[in-house]
């Protein structure tokens, strides 16, 4: 059985006349249980992405008789869950597990470690799961990607899109730091959906633009993604970017289904594996400092200080400025005498 992509579940509140008799125990909307709450609250859960609500209520006799009514409860704002089974989607799921499966394959294997950290900070900000391919789509989860438009790093920041969320300047830059990029990535990604209301619209709108979007849904009659693209409203780079999205997650979500194997980050019990992704020491400094003198100086591995670093995009600390400094978890003192004697 295939199971939704989408992993979180989506929540409705169920509101019930009470002038009307009681509610059976088994009470159900369209064969979905009804669940009460201690404080004798109403809602219903839907975990599977091919559930129709509308159709189910309109099915259901128990919402005549009680007059029953079913809206999104306030759990279930920025969970929308989304049919996978468009033609151009099943185009690309099938590139994807033929010409493209071992590209896949490798790219989400050497991902692991960053996969992991996106992961986790979807999770704290309850955000879609599935956002966590997206750089895959951007950049191939790659933190020195390049395009030939300028964007930079794992989430393909252009310079001019890098406010307020990332410092970029003769010595730093920020969108080459996959850290500082993925916090600012997915603040940009909220802000977004606060805008627009709607997942499909605000990942379509970190690649199009916030204003682009705005000014061709002012042109559509209907605020729909696929609206949109079966209008052609959108250029064809925005229409595709968020169904690649959807066609990634959901084979590599739904791996057994389609039968193919692809690295998930994961251990046997299916839980996701415990690597510290952001569990680093920072010295500060108001000096320029040169990484390679100072990985020298620490006998540390020169390319491990290095890729800690990738905002420090010359290789030093800017002069007379502060600014931090990553490094390996618990070598914060080592540092520090390195600093001395670097000084």
């Amino acid at each position: 059985t295939k199971v939704p992509f989408v992993s979180q579940k989506v929540e409705y509140a169920v509101s019930v006349d009470n002038t009307k008799s009681n509610i059976p125990a088994d009470f159900s909307i369209g064969g979905i249980p009804v669940h009460k709450r201690d404080t004798g609250t109403l809602y219903i859960e839907l975990e599977n992405e091919l559930t129709d609500l509308s159709f189910a209520c309109e099915d259901s006799n128990y919402l005549k008789r009680y007059n029953v009514n079913v809206e999104k409860s306030k759990y279930a704002d920025q969970f929308i869950i989304h049919v996978s089974e468009k033609p151009s989607v099943i185009t690309l799921k099938k590139k994807y597990t033929t010409t493209h499966y071992t590209w896949l394959c490798n790219i989400l294997n050497d991902a692991e470690f960053l996969r992991i950290y996106v992961r986790r900070e979807l999770e704290k900000r309850n955000m879609p799961s599935y956002i966590e391919y997206l750089p895959l789509v951007e950049s191939n989860y790659n933190p020195n990607a390049k395009s030939s438009s300028g964007a930079l790093g794992m989430w393909q920041f252009m310079l001019n899109s890098v406010k307020p969320f990332l410092t970029c300047n003769e010595y730093i830059d920020e969108r080459k730091d996959p850290w500082y990029s993925t916090q600012a990535a997915l603040s940009k990604l909220q802000d977004n959906y606060k805008m627009f209301k709607d997942w499909p619209l605000a990942i379509t709108a970190y690649n199009c633009g916030a204003g682009s979007l705005s000014r061709t849904l002012k042109k559509s009659e209907k605020k729909d993604f696929w609206y949109l693209v079966e209008n052609n409203l959108l250029s064809s780079q925005a229409s595709s970017y968020f169904q690649k999205l959807l066609a990634i997650a959901d084979i590599c979500e739904n791996q057994e289904f389609y039968g193919f194997y692809f690295p998930t980050a994961r251990n046997y019990l299916g839980k996701t594996k415990d690597y510290p992704t952001d569990d680093f020491d920072y010295i500060t400094v108001t000096t320029s400092v040169n990484l390679k003198d100072l990985a020298y100086e620490m006998r540390l591995d020169e390319q491990t200080l290095l890729n800690l670093n990738l905002s420090l995009i010359k290789g030093v600390t800017p002069p007379h400025t502060k600014c931090k400094i990553g490094l390996p978890a618990k070598i914060k003192k080592t540092a520090e005498y390195a600093l001395e004697n670097l000084n």
